[in-house]
């Protein structure tokens, strides 16, 4: 039974009883022979007839005239009736009617029966008509519901049909004494009979019928029936019956003459009816307002009513498309409803429905004007989506920024097209409506409006409405209207659900105080509500959800976790319904609350409980919370709002029910969830899920114009962007921001006086709302041309001038800066931006973001001066809302405290205590901004998760502030403070000790004079060079001139702050003046490295002081490049903003004709106007330079002309043209360099930059002709002409024609420095500037903003003296504090600043918790996105859990154990990688003791991590982690900065190589391209050995795997003994083990290195004691046979291990961190896992030159590939999905050659979801570098290989030419799987493969292995 059938039901059983016959007629009460014979069934079969009654009446004697005779006769007879109608409802109610013999005849005698009934009923006086009127229709209905109850509707419906048809007639409905109710239930029964039936015509007539039958009080009684009107007609379209969808009351009801009043009655009643059913009703709708507004014409005088029906149908027209039946919109209906309310007479008795009606209408401008706008902007995304679609894509040759790159959406470029002046305008109608209902619900009682249900709804619309716009007080006051009107109608469920969404608002503007007095008087009102409701339950658990979380802020922790326990368990949070969907987030929201807390606050029951349901972390409970929240969105109205990839089916919404309500509510709950989740990611670092959510979420606040949500995800983007060290990106959404609160741009006209307007809606079907097809042409394409705010934001750029005018820059103007002037405003501004809590709010955090950027990009003071407002004007912010919000909720309580601000406050002053750490001059402050910040933090609650890592960052500011307070006693070294913890000392250098390998130039007294007065400034020289005629003019070195000190022996003259290495700021001091001469060549000259077999030479002496004067001595190679770890100095060229559709930020920007300078802009302050000079003009003559780009096997004549000796020796025609200047120095051409990039953002590699040539191989499809018509072409045509340009005509013979020049190559790495020879004069000085120069530039995207090296002894007099016996473990102490703050759920960079740090100070003191340190140092955000993937992995199996059972049914036992053994792995994969919830105890101590026993056998992990006191600096203090199992940790530290190659010059050098590889595609001259190339190798090669040999040094022994040596524990234990004897304190010989191990590798400086280090007391004895045991066991100890697992850390992950010669023979692969390695052997214990069993190389999957532009790599492996046994692939075009899948999922070998990594294939973030079976051989560019931005981890597409359980990932760490790495891996594949015999490993020919390239050491050296050994089966 349907609802209607059980309100028949209930009305059946509850009849009233058959009352007891009393007679009237005193003759009828004796007994008489004429009475006796009148027996139940005789008389009434008598009766039965008019004519047996008068038979029977003359029988009995009874006169014609006897009235009180006759009465009494029907008395017996209703008596008799009702006896046989109890009869027979007791009979049948437990017995089967249908099938029954007797069916037929019961059911005629109960309709002869009803017919007595009314028969009788004639005749009788009204007042016993009534009554037995009453007895009838009790009858007439239980008759009836014996067959209905029994589904015999056809039977029900003929024994009702003759009740219903005579109450017309009889007026039934007339007579008060009789229940409307009684009557009712029969039509009720009557209709729902037709129902069942599917005779809905009939059932439509019955309702007809029915309400005609209410006659007089048909405006009283019509609800019931109308609602089963309508109820019938959802019925009829269900079955498809359109002519009766389309029939109205109206025109049913036209022959029965109702008056005019009435029928408009009925047709309101109607409206509300189709509104109150949940489908839709949009059709039907229409159609009775067609009607209602045909008869309430504006001449009919019923202007009110009119204007109401326009109200209706603009809610239709706004979700209903019925274009083509009336001409109005929906918003010219609802201001012609607005007009016309204008017009109604006012009077006593229409005032409150005047002011209800307009309100209503306000709302729905509102709300049309809002739809209209989500409309246009669904439809914008759309049509850029397309136009994106039709567009090339661009095209880079890595994947290092694909996924950055997937995310630049363009829609948020042309999307905002609004401002604050638009919104205030657009929200007036909102208002109006707020103050409307505020004066209607003044004063008591319940007003006389239309419809309460009605006002009551739109109340909360409203209230929804303001929350989704983010105005939390405007929505408070329409929650409290709410309450109070809900109040007055008795409603005590609506009054609790209002005070909860009061108390609701409250906690999230962090007003504990108010709030709780709200829930108080919530849950009063729950006591009074009625239980049996189904609101009831939901509101009862919304209360104790909101209970739990004031707890939550009040800190009562133990009772908020208690009731939200309560919650989870409960059943009915399971329910299927929006609302429960939105309750679960909202618990879901408050579990991340309490996982963000410290673990010690949380009771061991409910992590118990919290874990078992998979939420483990903060991330993880957030994340489901937020995609619950989407999923509602994606039910209620698609996938277009959240402009969502996935495929859904056409849903369009449906207004009916709360869906209107539920849609802003939910969408409000999807904004703030996002908020949450965006800071939560961010505030972990993982940043591309972080930037993805930002994205989304801004893009759904630009449809909706939410103002507010669009400027705090700005902020957000902006933030984020700022941790990359993007600052122009950053830069460029706070620009965005700010236009959206200052601007003042008018982007539509005023709002025209309106006419009236004729609206005459005639009947019809709607035009269906199907999604447009993204592909397809959309109007309005130029809308973005007129207005917007593209012409508002872009500064404006003057173009470029004349090319005959470039001799010469103009002078460089500083741009003004574009600033909120929020601050300038006073503290009680009634300016929309002060008198607003939320823009309030907005603007502080926009201007502590933009104080940020001001210090990331140098601009201390000012930066520093935005941070103290910004907190100064948070004290007076919080207050004045105070008092406002106690105006408001007006409870006469005192004014509560907000605490909205705290973490904005707190990120301030940990801000502010960072910054003063970090540069060269601490702040004064220092002590104030830690001791205010502290305490600020101790009066806060503990549960914004924001304030742990701002507590922890100060804690670690304070702590770094005490180290160097000890180390300006320690005369300035940081290392000494912490050198007492370590067992090895490395000896100091001399003072007379030469930095470099060989002697720098000798300086001049001039240069000496210089160097002594300029030491310690900190200005940035503007050099001025002295080109010569035949010289081309370089650009101005922008390096410090104290950028580094390179001296000779004579530095020992000078003083010591001239003789150390003296670095600078970039930032230019106030008082410095810029130097008018060229810096000495001294402080640029170039070391270099001493040849093998050679004595060093000196560098030549120049008599010139221009440092860009070319010289002779250009002919040895310059090796690696000696330069301290300062700050970048090489600014970084500015772009105006980013445009609409930026280009990839990897690839090279298009070439432009070479001008003799480049401009740059400093990223620093601007200089005064009086400061800035003029570039130098040009020496000489400029010209262009054209992209043309060569294979490594570009024609013969162009390496010939390279290695040669003959044309070494020959003279050199380019000391007269530019032409051939080598790739160092090279100035760099103009180009937009992105901040904090990719450390190998090239686009030199293996593909092509949208204007640059393939690394790989000639271009595709050129002919001879074309080529050499585009070389003389200009080069600033455009794109097509340039693609011409791309590359210059092979030699077809070249591979034989290489032969000799390759040996030659190879013969000559010793000694090439002798053999080739520079071309231009005074090169001593230029390597070393221009190495400055282009690596600066990609040291600037790493570490922008990277600090100073502190200045020790101004920290010695801002900090506080202290005991210094004491403040190493006071500091210690800090460290220890600030990492439990945040170690259960921590920030990335912060997390491994402290592991580092603690690790320094621990050392060998406990050396088990020092390697546990630093193990958890790296690797931290890969960690976070692993745990997400694992839970997502187990939320899908949990999900699917309820099919389990009936799967199971059709599996076999191995396949359910393989199912158990998933899960199970998945749970303990979960386990490994979860964070410590307990911080540093003994807890993690034992637990890491336990990791150390798991790692496998004969595998050593070898962690090395680059220390810094100095947070977001790289440092040059190396620790070195040796792991093994069975053995103690042993760490070492590694100092290098005092050594002859600090760490951080190496890590320089590198960039500065990569970027020359990067800059040489733009050569012309292939024997120039070949000469860079090469000089390249060779410093990439001496790079190599320098990270050997001075590096690492005697410690390169420490990476060399153990032998299988019995006795050399012995002799370790015994040489412990001796060493002890002469001063060593260590006692653990597993140090010594480890030395012994390496005896064959240690030369014996390296033994007096050790010697020096372990005992410098007894350095001689114990030098000739460790020389003796090394000889000893150089016979003893063999080969090593194991392996080594490199576990590197952000900075060391770029450079080339594995090619050291001491790591060169061995197998050594790389692993994120020792978490990885113990998955791995979790993945070992499956019988398939290819670590288990081998590889079967006929289960091989390749994939060849998938974007068909690498004809040589195609032609080189397709005929070998395709006739290999077994294997498949793809070559020349793009793989499925479902084959990339099927590659890693089903083969055991996939090999990739083509561009980057695949990741255009199949993106990282799928990848990352499998579960990888295959080894991946990827030997595109880049495919296994990680890019560094900002103070981030790496990411790369490697990383997620290895996340999947790929067994092991070879990948190229850099860019390759196409060809060189072809020949890589042919010589690796041939050698691999030609290999006889079973079990041969991958590792030994990936080495021996390294020399197969031309290139040895910039080719051979890139390919790196992640993952562990692997071998054939």
């Amino acid at each position: 039974m349907g609802e209607m059938g059980a309100q028949v039901g209930r009305a059946a059983h509850s009849g009233a009883s058959v009352p007891p016959f009393q007679p009237t007629s005193p003759h009828l009460c004796t007994p008489s022979a004429a009475m006796k014979r009148l027996k139940g069934a005789d008389f009434v079969s008598r009766t039965a007839s008019p004519e047996g009654t008068e038979e029977l009446l003359t029988e009995l004697s009874v006169p014609p005239d006897g009235v009180k005779q006759r009465l009494v006769l029907k008395q017996l007879l209703y008596h008799s009736l009702q006896l046989f109608t109890t009869m027979a409802c007791d009979t049948f109610r437990a017995s089967q009617v249908a099938g029954w013999s007797g069916q037929e005849q019961l059911t005629s005698g109960c309709q002869d029966t009803v017919m007595q009934l009314l028969e009788a009923l004639e005749g009788l006086p009204q007042g016993e008509q009534v009554k037995y009127l009453d007895i009838t229709a009790s009858c007439a209905f239980k008759l009836a519901y014996i067959f209905y109850s029994q589904n015999l509707h056809k039977e029900a419906s003929s024994i009702s049909e003759l009740f219903c048809k005579r109450l017309k007639k009889i007026d039934a409905f007339g007579f008060p004494e009789i229940p409307p109710e009684k009557l009712h239930r029969c039509f009720r029964l009557q209709v729902e009979s037709y129902r069942k039936l599917g005779r809905l015509e009939s059932a439509l007539a019955s309702c007809v019928q029915w309400l005609t039958s209410l006659q007089g009080r048909i405006r009283e009684l019509l609800a019931e029936p109308i609602g089963l009107w309508a109820r019938v007609k959802t019925d009829s379209v269900k079955q498809g019956a359109e002519g009766l969808q389309l029939r109205t009351l109206k025109e049913e009801l036209s022959a029965h003459h109702l008056d005019t009043d009435t029928l408009v009655a009925v047709l309101f009643a109607e409206l509300k009816a189709y509104k109150s059913i949940r489908a839709d009703t949009g059709q039907e709708r229409y159609n009775v307002l067609c009607d209602l507004l045909e008869i309430c014409s504006e001449d009919s005088g019923r202007l009110h009513e009119r204007a109401a029906g326009l109200v209706e149908l603009a809610q239709v027209l706004c979700y209903h498309n019925y274009a083509q039946q009336t001409d109005c919109s929906a918003l010219d209906s609802v201001h012609e409803a607005l007009r016309l309310l204008d017009s109604v007479p006012r009077s006593a008795e229409n005032q409150e429905q005047l002011l209800d009606d307009r309100a209503q209408a306000l709302l729905w401008l509102y709300i049309c004007t809002l739809e209209s706008k989500l409309e246009e902007g669904i439809a914008r995304e759309q049509r850029v989506k397309a136009l994106g679609q039709k567009n090339l894509e661009d095209f880079e040759p890595n994947d290092l920024n694909y996924e950055s790159g997937l995310q630049e959406d363009a829609f948020l470029n042309s999307g905002i097209s609004f401002n604050l002046v638009t919104e205030l305008a657009q929200s007036k109608s909102l208002d109006d409506a707020l103050a409307l209902w505020k004066q209607l619900l003044a004063s008591q009682g319940v007003p006389a409006v239309r419809s309460l249900e009605q006002t009551v709804a739109s109340l909360r619309v409203t209230a929804a409405l303001y929350r989704l716009m983010d105005e939390p007080l405007q929505a408070l006051e329409s929650y409290l209207l709410v309450r109070g009107l809900c109040r007055a109608l008795g409603d005590d469920l609506g009054t609790a659900s209002a005070l909860c969404q009061v108390t609701k608002l409250l906690l999230q503007l962090e007003c504990p105080s108010y709030a709780q007095l709200f829930l108080e008087e919530a849950e009063t009102c729950l006591q009074r509500a009625d239980r049996d409701s189904d609101s009831y339950l939901l509101l009862q658990q919304t209360c104790l959800v909101l209970r739990s979380q004031l707890y939550c802020a009040s800190h009562r922790i133990k009772d908020g976790t208690a009731l939200l326990l309560e919650v989870l368990q409960n059943p009915a949070l399971q329910k299927t319904a929006k609302v429960w969907y939105m309750l679960q987030a909202q618990v879901l929201q408050l579990t991340a609350t309490y996982l963000s807390l410290s673990p010690a606050h949380l009771s061991p029951e409910f992590r118990q409980h919290i874990f078992a349901q998979g939420w483990k972390t903060p991330e993880t409970a957030l994340s489901e919370a937020h995609k619950l929240l989407r999923s509602i969105i994606l039910l209620l109205m698609g996938s277009n709002v959240l402009g969502s990839h996935k495929s859904t089916a056409d849903i369009q919404f449906m207004d009916y029910g709360d869906n209107v309500l539920q849609k802003w509510q939910v969408l409000a709950d999807v904004l703030s969830c996002s908020e949450r989740l965006v800071v939560l990611l961010s505030r972990v670092e993982v940043m591309c899920k972080a930037k993805a959510f930002c994205l989304e979420a801004v893009k759904l606040a630009v449809k909706l114009q939410a103002i507010r949500w669009c400027v705090s995800f700005l902020v957000l983007k902006a933030q984020l962007e700022l941790q990359q060290s993007e600052l122009e990106l950053s830069h460029w959404n706070l620009q965005q921001a700010l236009f959206l609160l200052e601007s003042g741009t008018e982007f539509e006209a005023d709002e025209k006086q309106r006419g009236p307007l004729k609206i005459l809606p005639r009947k019809g079907k709607p035009e269906s709302r199907r999604q447009r097809d993204e592909g397809s042409e959309l109007p309005g394409e130029d809308e973005g041309f007129l207005k917007g705010p593209a012409l508002e934001f872009v500064a404006m750029v003057s173009g470029l001038e004349k090319a005959d005018d470039l001799s010469s820059s103009p002078q460089l103007k500083p741009k003004r800066k574009r600033r909120l002037a929020f601050l300038a405003h006073p503290a009680a501004c009634p300016c929309c931006l002060c008198s607003d809590l939320t823009l309030s709010s907005l603007c502080l955090r926009w201007l502590l973001c933009c104080a940020r950027g001001e210090l990331a990009a140098g601009s201390a003071a000012e930066g520093l001066g935005l941070i103290q407002a910004t907190l100064q004007r948070c004290g007076t912010v919080g207050p004045r809302f105070a008092v406002l919000l106690r105006d408001k909720l007006g409870n006469g309580h005192q004014a509560p405290a907000l605490k909205l601000l705290d973490d904005l406050v707190a990120t301030g002053y940990a801000t502010l205590a960072l910054h003063s750490l970090a540069g060269p001059w601490p702040e004064e402050k220092l002590e104030e901004h830690l001791k205010a910040g502290l305490s600020f933090l101790a009066s806060c609650s503990a549960h914004l998760p924001s304030l742990g890592v701002s507590r922890a960052s100060l804690l670690l500011a304070k702590a770094t502030a005490a180290v160097c307070r000890l180390a300006a006693g320690h005369g300035g070294s940081v290392d000494a403070v912490f050198a007492s913890a370590w067992a090895w000392q490395p000896a100091l250098p001399s003072p007379t000790e030469p930095k470099a390998a060989v002697a720098a130039p000798r300086m001049d007294k001039i240069q000496l004079k210089r160097l002594k007065n300029k030491a310690a400034t900190a200005a940035s020289p503007v050099l001025k060079p002295k080109a010569k005629k035949t010289q081309r003019a370089k650009p101005p070195s922008v390096a410090d001139s104290n950028d580094a000190f390179l001296v000779s022996d004579s530095d020992a003259e000078l003083p010591a702050a001239v003789g150390q290495t003296v670095t600078t700021s970039c930032t230019p001091r106030p008082n410095a003046r810029p130097r008018s001469k060229a810096r000495a060549r001294g402080s640029a000259a170039s070391p270099a490295r001493k040849p093998r077999g050679k004595k060093s030479q000196k560098a030549k002496h120049t008599d010139t002081d221009d440092v860009f004067a070319l010289g002779d001595s250009d002919s040895e190679v310059p090796p690696i490049v000696i330069r301290p770890a300062a700050a970048p100095c090489t600014p970084c060229q500015k772009s105006s903003r980013p445009p609409a559709k930026t280009c990839s930020r990897g690839a090279a920007m298009p070439l432009r004709p070479r001008a003799p300078f480049t401009v740059f802009s400093e990223a620093s302050p601007p200089l005064s106007k009086s400061q800035l000079l003029k570039a130098p003009k040009a020496r000489g003559k400029t010209r262009s330079r054209l992209a043309v780009t060569f294979s490594d096997d570009s024609d013969i004549e162009g390496l010939k002309s390279v290695l040669s000796p003959v044309a070494s020796k020959a003279p050199v025609p380019s000391c007269k043209t530019p032409q051939s200047v080598c790739c160092s120095q090279r100035a760099l051409l103009p180009r937009s360099v992105e901040v904090g990039g990719s450390q190998l953002s090239s686009s030199v590699g293996r593909g092509c930059g949208s204007s640059t040539r393939s690394r790989r191989g000639r271009r595709v499809g050129g002919t001879e002709k074309k080529e050499r018509a585009a070389r003389r072409a200009p080069s600033w045509k455009g794109d097509e002409e340039r693609e011409l340009l791309r590359a210059i005509e092979e030699e077809e013979k070249v591979e034989e024609q290489l032969d000799i020049s390759l040996e030659l190559l190879r013969a000559s790495e010793d000694g090439a420095e002798d053999r080739i020879q520079c071309r231009q004069e005074g090169a001593d000085t230029e390597p070393k500037v221009l190495r400055q120069e282009v690596g600066g530039e990609v040291l600037a995207q790493q570490r922008l903003g990277r600090t100073e090296p502190l200045c020790l002894s101004a920290l010695h007099k801002v900090l506080p003296t202290v005991d210094d016996t004491s403040l190493l473990d006071t500091a210690c102490g800090f460290l220890k504090s600030a990492f439990g703050c945040i170690s259960h759920c921590p920030p990335g960079t912060l997390y491994s600043q402290l592991c580092q740090l603690l690790a320094l100070a621990t050392g060998d003191q406990d050396p088990i918790t020092t390697a546990y340190l630093l193990a958890e140092s790296v690797s931290v955000t890969t960690r976070h996105q692993l745990l997400s993937i694992v839970h997502r992995k187990l939320h899908k199996e949990k999900k699917s859990a309820a099919d389990v059972a009936e799967q199971l049914q059709g599996l076999t036992l191995q396949d359910k154990d393989t199912a158990s053994h998933h899960h199970h792995h998945l749970t303990e994969l979960q386990d490994l990688f979860s964070f410590s919830p307990t911080g540093l105890g003994p807890q993690e101590r034992s637990s890491f003791s336990e990791q150390l026993q798991q790692i496998p056998a004969g595998m050593t992990v070898c962690v090395l991590t680059l220390v810094s006191i100095q947070p977001t600096s790289v440092g040059d203090t190396l620790l070195l982690t040796r792991l093994e199992r069975g053995s103690a940790p042993v760490t070492l530290r590694i100092p290098t900065a005092l050594s002859k190659t600090p760490l951080s010059s190496v890590l320089s050098d590198f960039d500065s190589i990569q970027k020359e590889q990067k800059d040489a595609s733009s050569y012309t001259d292939k024997r120039e391209w070949w000469l860079c190339r090469f000089k390249l190798d060779q410093r990439m090669k001496s790079l190599i050995e320098t990270l050997e040999t001075q590096v690492l040094g005697c410690w390169k022994a420490a990476l060399l795997p153990a032998a299988q040596d019995p006795l050399l524990a012995e002799e370790a234990a015994r040489l412990c003994a001796q060493l002890q004897q002469c001063g060593w304190w260590g006692k653990d010989p597993t140090l010594l083990k480890v030395v012994l191990n390496a005896a064959a590798l240690l030369s014996p400086a390296d033994v007096r290195a050790l010697a020096v280090g372990l005992c410098p007391a007894q350095p001689s004895r114990a030098q000739l004691l460790l020389q003796e045991a090394l000889d000893k066991q150089k016979n003893g100890t063999g080969e090593p046979g194991g392996s080594v697992i490199l576990v590197l850390d952000k900075h060391l992950q770029k450079l080339p291990w594995e090619s050291m010669a001491c790591l060169r023979d061995l197998p050594v692969t790389r692993l994120p961190s020792l978490r990885f390695l113990l998955s791995y052997a979790l993945t070992q214990r499956q019988a398939n896992s290819v670590l288990c069993r081998g590889i079967d190389p006929s289960r091989t999957f390749y994939i060849l030159n998938p974007q068909n532009n690498l004809s040589s790599t195609e032609e080189r492996f397709r005929s070998w590939f395709e006739s290999e046994p077994g294997w498949r692939g793809v070559t020349g075009s793009v793989p499925s999905q479902e084959q990339m899948q099927a590659a890693l999922l089903e083969h055991d070998l996939y090999i990739y050659a083509g561009h980057g990594a695949g990741a255009r294939l199949m993106d990282g973030q799928t990848i990352a979801q499998l579960q990888c079976r295959a080894v991946a051989l990827l030997f595109g560019c880049s495919s296994a570098a990680l890019a560094v931005r900002g103070s981030l981890e790496g990411a790369g597409i490697v990383l997620k290989y290895i996340m999947a359980g790929c067994p092991l990932v070879l990948g190229n760490l850099w860019d390759v030419t196409d060809r060189d790495i072809d020949r890589y891996a042919e010589a690796l594949l041939r050698a691999w799987l030609g290999a006889p015999g079973p079990g041969v490993p991958l590792l030994r020919y990936v080495a021996e493969a390294r020399r197969a390239p031309r290139l040895q050491h910039l080719i051979g050296a890139a390919p790196v292995a992640y993952g562990l050994p692997v071998a054939l089966r």
